[in-house]
């Protein structure tokens, strides 16, 4: 009978154990959907915020303002120095635009003439290796040098490869057809 007894108090504490875990899940639930609240509420905040930066910006004001001057600030505002802390965020936009958009916009003209510089390099380099390649292979590749480069002029897409192979069949064929024509120049006569 000792036995029977002991097992009621298992099984409760078993209980007890589940019950406690189904707690904590609820409790974790309840901190996540509280968490999920308050991002929603951030997010909601942050999009209204954007809504009245981009009013700003578009803003007639700001418009001519920009058109006045093509953003460039007035000797007086140049020397200004805003307080971040407490000025509005319309105020901070046109400090920040006033000093830096400048030289944002010229750095990224000179990046943009460096990439392209360097793109244009990249692609002459990968040229000159599929040239050299082909040439390997192909050792009357030279003989049609001006042939190929005429060829790559008008399909600047195609490979050395292939303006080898076009510019020697087209060779072929002006030989065949010169053939052709002193041939019937010979019969004639």
């Amino acid at each position: 009978m000792a036995e029977h007894e002991g097992l009621p108090n298992q099984n409760q504490g078993g209980e007890g154990q589940g019950g406690q875990n189904l707690e904590q899940l609820q409790s974790q639930l309840q901190e996540l959907q509280n968490t999920v609240k308050s991002l929603h509420e951030a997010k909601s905040q942050l999009e209204a915020k954007l809504e009245e930066y981009e009013s700003e910006l578009l803003s007639d004001e700001y418009l001519e303002w920009k058109e006045r001057g093509k953003g460039e600030p007035s000797g007086k505002e140049e020397e200004e120095e805003i307080d971040l802390d407490t000025a509005s965020a319309k105020d901070i936009i046109k400090y920040v635009e006033k000093k830096y958009k400048g030289d944002l916009e010229s750095a990224i003209e000179e990046i943009s003439g460096k990439l392209d510089e360097t793109e244009e390099r990249v692609g002459l380099a990968l040229a000159r290796i599929d040239i050299e390649l082909t040439a390997l292979k192909h050792p009357d590749f030279w003989e049609y040098k001006d042939r190929m480069q005429k060829l790559a002029e008008e399909n600047p897409t195609w490979s050395a490869e292939k303006c080898y192979k076009q510019a020697k069949l087209g060779a072929k064929m002006e030989e065949e057809e010169r053939k052709k024509e002193e041939e019937k120049k010979a019969e004639e006569e």
